[in-house]
């Protein structure tokens, strides 16, 4: 009769008997403790039969009785271990708990495969940019082809260490894209595949890799030693990425010469690159409003006001992180970082109502984009206005963007979709007269099909409904159309007053 085997999603507090047989996903070192420069515990990812990860602690006080016959993608019979809640700060697994080997533990090597080996389980991208509560402390895995460099730039991390940090973009077989930024020595592990011309794809599986979102926009990245990257990997997702991509282009010699194209430091693909491409449509808002699938969505449109007042356009971040801050006492705190005390900025939250000839909506532009359309820092801003003024308006320098025309990148969410949240998030901002005009006669021939005399409602964050009537937005839009690009810049534009209907 064979040894008893327990899955690891049945592991739990309840006994002390677990017996499992599990691969070896990945191993690394934790941080150091204070004011010491040596190791701290072993950790490691593992799974079972079912696929299902399990974080695995082996302290250091008897990582030398356990790491020398350990190895990464070999099979492993452990018992004797104690079982922990699953409380770390990144976790790499979504089971409720975690196991912790001790001196009396066992650990015996089993090699020949019981099961499959699955060093990954893939995320799309896609789920990646439209999940709507991000966990930004879940490690996961994701295969992609890199299509974009930035150059490596030098670092210095929070413990004082010098290391370097690459800025990628990488993109999926539906063409959907996201940053990705390697730290340490992952960026001098993939560097030699990214010099020279490469006619060839570039198929990277990024293991253990956390997702990030900063004004608004998501990204991924590593996290330092726990996550690894693996280059155009010997596996079956692989071979099946770039049979797809081949198929796609018609065979091999359809390739582009090169394939990896470098990108500026300041954005991964800029706005304007994405549509001087083409690679996206410029839709209505009417269109957006009514749309029933989430993503992205390009909009030309007209600033028409901002719903906000003195004190609610900005929030007090973290210099180092860009999350939210709160006050405790003379001091500020931030969770994300974990510190009791760091150093704070103003960022942009500004909401907006934009509108053009098919109806109007409501949108957030964050820090970045805020920046670009005013022309001034949050900072810069709040220091134009008196700290003993009463009034409860929002400061005059914002009224520079009034009437503004541009291009906007809207993030539609399932929550946009079911109505649950009227408001939508701004991920890019394009000026560029040159494009306004270009798809101003492109959106102006599609509006021409949608009805323009509805009411548009849309609800503020703070519980006012708001009415525009869709009539005098489309008057005010096509006297837009008729002033010349150039006047319609931020330091000159005209003033067009727009009679708003109070709802009841």
């Amino acid at each position: 009769m064979g040894e008893r085997c327990d899955f690891l999603e049945e592991i739990s507090t309840k006994r002390a008997d677990w017996i499992i047989k599990v691969y070896v996903v990945r191993m690394w070192y934790g941080p150091p403790r204070p004011n010491s420069s040596e190791a701290g515990a072993l950790e490691i990812a593992l799974h079972d039969l079912k696929g299902s990860r399990i974080h695995c602690t082996i302290p250091k006080s008897v990582v030398r009785l356990f790491r020398p016959i350990l190895s990464e993608g070999q099979l492993y019979s452990i018992s004797s271990f104690i079982v922990q809640k699953n409380n770390m700060w990144m976790k790499c697994s979504s089971l409720q708990y975690r196991i912790t080997l001790l001196q009396r533990s066992m650990v015996v090597h089993i090699p020949q495969p019981l099961f499959p080996f699955q060093p990954f389980t893939f995320r799309s991208i896609a789920s990646i940019l439209q999940e709507e509560r991000l966990d930004q402390n879940f490690l996961f895995d994701v295969l992609a082809e890199v299509i974009g460099k930035e150059d490596p730039k030098d670092l210095v991390t929070k413990q004082g260490q010098e290391s370097k940090r690459l800025g990628l973009l990488v993109e999926d077989l539906e063409k959907n894209s996201i940053s990705c930024t390697l730290f340490g020595s992952l960026v001098d592990l993939i560097q030699p595949y990214l010099d020279g011309d490469k006619t060839e794809p570039l198929i990277v599986a990024f293991q253990l890799f956390r997702a990030k979102e900063w004004n608004g926009k998501i990204s991924i990245q590593s996290s330092f030693d726990t996550s690894n990257i693996h280059i155009n990997p010997n596996i079956k997702e692989a071979e099946l990425f770039k049979k797809s991509l081949v198929d796609s282009t018609q065979g091999d010699s359809c390739f582009s010469s090169q394939r990896i194209s470098h990108m500026s430091s300041s954005s991964y693909r800029s706005a304007i690159d994405e549509l001087r491409k083409g690679i996206c449509k410029v839709e209505t808002i009417d269109s957006v409003l009514n749309a029933s699938d989430v993503g992205f969505k390009w909009i030309l449109c007209t600033i028409v006001d901002f719903d906000v007042g003195r004190n609610d356009w900005f929030f007090i971040a973290c210099k180092y992180c860009h999350k939210k801050c709160k006050k405790i006492e003379e001091r500020f705190e931030c969770d994300h970082c974990r510190k009791k005390a760091v150093q704070v900025d103003l960022r942009y939250k500004l909401q907006a109502y934009v509108s053009d000839a098919t109806g109007s909506m409501c949108v957030v532009l964050w820090d970045t984009e805020a920046s670009q359309i005013v022309g001034l820092s949050a900072t810069k801003v709040r220091e134009t206005y008196s700290q003993d003024d009463s009034d409860d308006s929002y400061p005059e320098v914002l009224k520079t963007a009034l009437d503004m025309k541009l291009l906007l990148r809207i993030n539609v969410k399932s929550s946009n979709l079911s109505g649950n949240e009227n408001v939508y998030n701004v991920t890019k901002a394009c000026l560029d007269e040159h494009l306004i005009h270009k798809y101003s006669q492109s959106v102006n021939e599609q509006s021409t099909k949608e009805s323009v005399n509805e009411s548009k409602t849309v609800t503020s964050s703070k519980g006012r409904a708001k009415r525009i009537d869709a009539g005098i937005i489309g008057v005010v839009a096509k006297d837009l159309e008729s002033i010349p690009v150039g006047q319609l810049s931020s330091t000159k534009k005209p003033r067009l007053s727009i009679k708003k209907e109070k709802t009841l």
